[in-house]
């Protein structure tokens, strides 16, 4: 089991949390990066704001994915086998919705189950279906805000969650 982390991306929250949450793991811990405030992080706006809440969103990121390309006559073959190519297109465009879906965009879940249930067996039409996706999902622009429930510092319970270093 080692002590070390890579990362810590904290809200502007007030002196007591920093004093007796933060400060304390930075002992405990090996940090790497260290982002606090307003930040980016691997491609998710994190915004602090004045009544103690954190927003989520991936705007940014969203308005960086490319649209699906095709010839038009191709568009209109609904009921063809994609090609290796378009199967590649496809799996890029899948990838960036699960993303968004799994980060901020709870509402992109089921497009995003639907379409990578497709893989198997391709259609023109399944591309639609995923640029249809991209631009529903820009349509709708969301956050994901997390309020502050607690007015005592000494009331935090740490819930720690982590990926596979260990």
């Amino acid at each position: 089991w080692r002590d070390w982390s890579s990362d810590v991306c904290s809200s502007d929250l007030n002196q007591a949390f920093e004093e007796k949450v933060i400060k304390p793991l930075e002992s405990r811990f090996t940090m790497g990066l260290r982002m606090k405030g307003n930040f980016t992080y691997c491609g998710i706006r994190v915004e602090s704001h004045d009544d103690g809440s954190i927003s989520l969103d991936q705007d940014e990121y969203l308005d960086s994915i490319e649209d699906i390309q095709l010839d038009k006559k191709r568009w209109k073959e609904e009921e063809s086998s994609c090609t290796p190519d378009e199967l590649t297109i496809f799996r890029g465009k899948l990838g960036e919705l699960m993303w968004l879906s799994g980060q901020t965009r709870p509402d992109l879940g089921m497009i995003t189950s639907s379409l990578a249930s497709r893989v198997a067996d391709l259609k023109v039409s399944d591309l639609a279906m995923a640029q249809a996706a991209l631009d529903m999902a820009r349509g709708t622009r969301y956050k994901i805000w997390y309020r502050p429930i607690l007015k005592d510092v000494d009331q935090l319970g740490l819930h720690v969650f982590f990926d596979a270093i260990l």
